[in-house]
């Protein structure tokens, strides 16, 4: 059972890590932006030069970018759950265009907590491994969706468990 655990958690731990790197890319870029935007505003004249008015915007802007940064540095709470798997209780594939590209994982505690799945490639879609290791590692767990189980979930989420 522990191995499955560490190759679920592993899993899920290298996803989070890599769309994590992914956003934080945009994130450098639109603070680098906006701190260009803000000097700009402070130095050009903003009745002759259009480009000035985006100081006010940056300005403004300026400090969502490092509260965005941290927040993606924080520690997914899924993540943390997937280290207990006796706590989980129910998971399914949410499906977007036909195929699944998340799951939802439900634990005892009434919490649930949304993990995407890596994207292969457009043709052949999402990886559908992360299913496979919660299959592995919370067999008890109830898996599918259906509003029977969202009902018993909010009422009484260990009713889920087999």
């Amino acid at each position: 059972m522990e191995k499955t655990l560490s190759q679920a958690h592993s899993y899920f731990e290298d996803v989070l890590r890599k769309q994590r790197k992914k956003n934080r890319i945009p994130m450098v870029l639109l603070f680098l932006f906006f701190g260009v935007g803000t000097v700009l505003g402070f130095t050009l004249d903003a009745t002759e030069y259009p480009s000035a008015r985006l100081g006010t915007f940056g300005l403004l802007c300026l400090p969502v970018v490092p509260f965005y940064l941290w927040y993606l540095r924080r520690e997914n709470q899924g993540l943390l759950g997937l280290r207990e798997p006796s706590h989980i209780v129910w998971f399914y594939g949410i499906q977007k265009g036909g195929k699944v590209n998340a799951v939802m994982v439900g634990f005892d505690n009434g919490k649930l907590y949304r993990m995407n799945l890596p994207l292969i490639s457009f043709k052949e879609g999402f990886s559908q491994e992360g299913l496979q290791h919660l299959r592995a590692c919370a067999p008890h767990a109830a898996e599918g969706y259906s509003e029977e189980r969202r009902q018993a979930f909010n009422k009484e989420p260990g009713s889920l468990r087999a």
